[in-house]
C-alpha cells in the first residue's frame, strides 16, 4: 500500500525513479522496491520523501479523530524517552539501594 503512494506522489510531482532517489540520496532500484511494496519503508524515509515531495503527512487517530503532525509524533518519541530514562535512572536508584 505504501508503495503505490509512494507511485502516486513521484507521479504527480513528474519525477522518475532516479530523480526521487538522487532527492533522497538512495538508489533508483531502492525506490522501485519500495513502490513495489518488496522493501519496508521507514517513517524518515518517508518523511525524506515526503518533505522532497512538498507533501504533508498527517496521523488520524481513529478512535479520537486526533491528528498529529510529524513534529507532534517526535515531540511525543521524545516525551517517552524521557520519560523512560526517568524511570531507568529511578529503577537503578532502587536496585543499588537494595543492595
Amino acid at each position: 500500500m505504501v508503495g503505490k503512494i509512494i507511485k502516486f506522489i513521484r507521479i504527480k510531482r513528474n519525477l522518475k525513479q532516479s530523480d526521487l532517489a538522487k532527492l533522497i540520496n538512495t538508489s533508483e532500484s531502492t525506490i522501485s522496491h519500495y513502490e513495489q511494496d518488496y522493501s519496508s519503508v521507514s517513517l524518515e524515509r518517508i518523511k525524506d520523501i515526503a518533505d522532497v515531495c512538498n507533501i504533508r503527512i498527517i496521523f488520524l487517530d481513529e478512535v479520537t479523530g486526533e491528528q498529529y503532525s510529524f513534529s507532534d509524533v517526535e515531540r511525543i518519541q521524545s516525551d517517552i524517552r524521557v520519560r523512560n530514562k526517568k524511570k531507568d535512572k529511578t529503577v537503578t536508584y532502587k536496585v543499588v539501594n537494595k543492595k
